[in-house]
């Protein structure tokens, strides 16, 4: 396997943690936005249900964006050496 790059970076630690940094960002987006979806959701009379499901949506597609971003080797300013 090559070794992937962006500019000058080597990406190889990445993927050895990738799994780790997408818990880690879908914990972040779920937080934040289960944080802010309950405050809104609380002072309009929504359920705490409604918070948690828009928390989880936003999260798993907040860490594929920024997993598939981050790691994608089809864009023109990454290259697989």
């Amino acid at each position: 396997m090559g070794v992937l790059r962006v500019g000058i970076l080597d990406l190889r630690p990445f993927f050895l943690t990738g799994t780790i940094t997408f818990a880690a960002v879908f914990t972040t987006g779920f937080a934040f936005a289960f944080g802010v979806t309950a405050f809104f959701a609380l002072a309009f009379g929504f359920t705490l249900a409604f918070a948690f499901g828009f928390a989880f949506a936003f999260a798993f597609d907040f860490a594929f964006v920024f997993f598939f971003a981050i790691t994608n080797p089809s864009l023109p300013e990454r290259a697989i050496v």
